[in-house]
C-alpha cells in the first residue's frame, strides 16, 4: 500500500505519540483502500475513537480530567459524556464556562 505525504505525515506524528495509534492508523489507511471488506465504515468509525480516546488520554492526564468532570453540570443526553467533554477541555485548557463547552 502507497500512502501520500500528507498521510505519511499524519502516520509520522502519530508514532511520534505511540505505536498503538499509529498502528490504528495505518490500519485505517488499509482498510479505506480495501473494498472488499463489508463492514468497512464500522472498522473505521472504531480505529477513529481509539485513536480520539488515545490522544485525548495523552493530552488530559486522568486527574486534571476527573477535576474537571466534576465541575461540569450537564444535564439530559449531555450527562452522560462529561468524560468526553472534561477531557476535550483539560486538552484544550478550556475552563468549563468557555462559549466552545456550551
Amino acid at each position: 500500500m502507497k500512502i501520500n505525504e500528507n498521510q505519511e505525515s499524519i502516520y509520522s506524528g502519530f508514532k511520534s505519540i505511540g505505536e498503538e495509534i499509529s498502528g490504528f492508523y495505518l490500519g485505517v489507511l488499509k482498510i479505506i483502500n480495501d473494498d472488499t471488506i463489508p463492514s468497512r465504515s464500522y472498522l473505521i468509525a472504531h480505529s477513529a475513537r481509539e485513536i480520539d480516546g488515545g490522544i485525548r488520554d495523552i493530552l488530559a492526564p486522568k486527574e486534571e480530567k476527573e477535576k474537571k468532570q466534576k465541575e461540569l453540570s450537564l444535564e439530559g443526553e449531555l450527562k452522560n459524556t462529561k468524560g468526553h467533554v472534561a477531557s476535550i477541555l483539560v486538552a484544550l485548557d478550556l475552563p468549563i464556562d468557555d462559549s466552545f463547552a456550551l
